[in-house]
């Protein structure tokens, strides 16, 4: 119990909720969350991945009617950023392809049309955590028009 403490007591997950949150010890390595309010787990959620002493933390929601032996813990969320992509090519559709060459595409923050000129674009995938993380890929953003992209 005392590395779930540790953890409450030395991560931003408490600084991100509105209200209480119970900390239970399943087993080693394994905490339970039990938030008062759905939306701040939905936060903590969203704001993930999160890090304790350099180790991943994988969250995953917790259904009334699964086990804990039925829970996924072998994916992970992750910001990604995809650099060397032409500004036309800056939209939905090339963060989805690109999303989904590396891992599963979750959300891509294009932001505003200015935001467009930038030298990245961020991408959250859900990723294996138990495969190596891709550092680039070839991407045609046109027949003939092929990129190498940097990760």
């Amino acid at each position: 119990m005392k590395e779930a403490s540790t953890f409450i007591l030395t991560h931003p997950v408490e600084g991100n909720v509105r209200s209480n949150v119970q900390v239970n010890e399943l087993e080693k390595n394994t905490l339970v969350f039990i938030f008062q309010v759905i939306t701040d787990m939905e936060k903590v959620l969203k704001q993930a991945p999160w890090n304790f002493r350099g180790c991943l933390i994988v969250l995953t929601p917790w259904p009334d009617e699964l086990a804990f032996q039925d829970l996924n813990f072998e994916e992970a969320n992750f910001w990604i950023q995809a650099s060397n992509i032409p500004v036309k090519y800056t939209n939905q559709v090339t963060a989805k392809t690109i999303g989904n060459k590396i891992g599963k595409f979750l959300f891509a923050d294009i932001g505003l049309e200015h935001q467009k000129w930038s030298k990245h674009l961020i991408i959250k995938v859900q990723l294996s955590i138990s495969e190596p993380l891709i550092q680039e890929i070839s991407h045609y953003f046109s027949p003939n028009h092929r990129s190498t992209l940097k990760i």
